[in-house]
């Protein structure tokens, strides 16, 4: 038994660093990386498809399409017929 001249000194231990976290990270870092680089995440189609999505499933299908400025009636079709 040891006497008590070694209690209350710290054990001066290295920490471990757990390197268990570094492949899973990397490997997941990796992954979206190369989807971001797809050309699926690039097309213009792909974030208006889930635009669309969005708003029907917020609002339920439109007559016109609320994307798109050629779709909406003109000024004119929505003034009363006596205006100036």
């Amino acid at each position: 038994m040891t006497g008590g001249a070694d209690r209350g000194k710290e054990v001066n231990r290295p920490l471990r660093s757990s390197g268990r976290w570094v492949l899973p990270f990397a490997v997941l870092a990796a992954i979206a990386a190369l989807y971001a680089a797809t050309a699926m995440v690039q097309a213009p189609d792909t974030w208006i498809g889930l635009a669309c999505g969005r708003q029907i499933a917020a609002h339920g299908v439109n007559d016109a399409d609320p994307f798109s400025f050629n779709s909406r009636p003109s000024a004119s079709a929505v003034l009363p017929s006596n205006a100036p």
